[in-house]
Parts: structure tokens; sequence; C-alpha cells
């Protein structure tokens, strides 16, 4: 009886063993995602190059990598007639892919040369003296930077 009762066991185990080890199996076929050819991939080369080469020197907005490519689909493929669609998903895609992300590029606390303020507050008040008070106004900083660079720029790091 007990011999009977091994093989019941050992047949309910590998059972068990085998219904596991295929859920797994289906579940990782599941999370494999099949992979595409990459569509215009000389397009794509010569973007992300582009966009390494002056992702330090100039402020890289979205639109302007999607320009970028448009243009440079024309260049590359010059006898394809398709209307390639570079929508914002692609761009997601792309920037997701070489893992491009947007990074503050200036900020108010590097902008401030604190060792010479004191002394240009100084040279200011001088010019200003030489003015009547009724001349003397209050300008807003805005008026100044209306054609200003945006902080935020897309980069690698």
């Amino acid at each position: 009886m007990t011999s009977h009762l091994k093989g019941i066991a050992k047949s309910i185990m590998s059972d068990q063993i085998h219904d596991y080890l295929s859920a797994e199996i289906e579940k990782g076929r599941a999370e494999i995602k099949r992979h595409k050819p990459a569509k215009y991939p000389d397009m794509k080369k010569v973007v992300y190059e582009w966009f390494l080469q002056h992702q330090e020197r100039v402020n890289i907005t979205g639109e302007l990598i999607l320009q970028k490519a448009r243009d440079t689909m024309k260049l590359v493929y010059l006898h394809d007639d398709s209307d390639f669609n570079f929508s914002i998903g692609w761009l997601g895609k792309f920037k997701h892919r070489h893992g491009i992300k947007s990074f503050l590029r200036f900020g108010e606390s590097e902008s401030v040369d604190v060792q010479d303020m004191e002394q240009k507050l100084v040279s200011i008040r001088e010019k200003i003296d030489q003015f009547p008070m009724k001349d003397v106004f209050n300008m807003d900083e805005t008026g100044l930077f209306y054609r200003l660079q945006d902080d935020l720029s897309l980069a690698t790091k």
C-alpha cells in the first residue's frame, strides 16, 4: 500500500511541476515582443549622430528632432516615395531607444556672479543719480528676455 501511495504522490508532483513549467514558458512567450526590422535605419542613425554632436551646444527640442528627421529622410532616401509620418509617437520611441530625456540646461543660481554684484550695483546707482528722479523708471526684465532660449533641452546626459 505504501508503494502505491508513493506512485500517486510522484504522479501528482509531476503533474504540478509540468503545469507550473508550462505556465512559466507561456508567460515568457507573452512577455517577448516581436522584433521588427528597423524601417529607415540610416536616417535614424544620421539623426542620432547629429543629436549627439549638437546636444551640448544647442537647446534641442522635440520639434527640432522631428524637423531634422524629415530633412534627413529627403536626403538619405531620395527615391523613396512613401510619406513617412514623423509623429509624436515616433519621437517618443526615438527618445526612449536612445535614452534621450529633458534636462534643465540653465539655472538661476548659475546666472548671477555674486562676487561682482555689489560693485555693479554701485556703478548702476551712480549712473541713475545723473538723471532727475522723474526720468528714472522701474523696468521689468521680461522685455529683455522675450527671445531667450528655453531652459529645458533634450539630452542623453
